[in-house]
């Protein structure tokens, strides 16, 4: 005779199963993962619905990257065009003052295989995803 312990399964073991076997979702608040932008650009790198949105990353200077699609790509992101204040960049007169926490700069949009319109500064940010 069988056991009958062998092909019974308790109810617990097989919800532990399920929820082993599926992805899980950020927590509301997102776990503290997401890097919001600053107050002047409010949802900017915020969390979500679960989900941190888009940001403005690190500085970088004229002579690095012509597109975001590039800048984002070198940060292991990808490009959200217009996506941080309906805009796709932040420009900064001197790279210097893009390095500066109390600078917020101008934001620009544009597509992110377009061109960044530097003309006389040398410091921008891009809107990448935070992946």
């Amino acid at each position: 005779m069988r056991s009958i312990l062998v092909t019974r399964i308790p109810r617990f073991a097989i919800l532990l199963l399920v929820c082993a076997c599926t992805e899980r979702p950020l927590p509301p608040d997102c776990g503290n993962q997401c890097e919001p932008y600053g107050p002047e650009f409010p949802g900017v790198g915020e969390c979500q619905e679960g989900q941190c949105t888009p940001t403005f990353f690190e500085c970088f200077a004229k002579d690095e990257y012509d597109t975001c699609s590039a800048a984002c790509a070198a940060a292991g992101s990808v490009c959200a065009e217009n996506q941080c204040a309906d805009s796709t960049y932040l420009i900064t007169v001197h790279i210097d003052s893009c390095l500066e926490p109390e600078t917020v700069g101008v934001a620009r949009k544009g597509g992110c295989d377009e061109p960044i319109g530097w003309q006389v500064n040398t410091g921008a940010r891009c809107c990448c995803e935070q992946l």
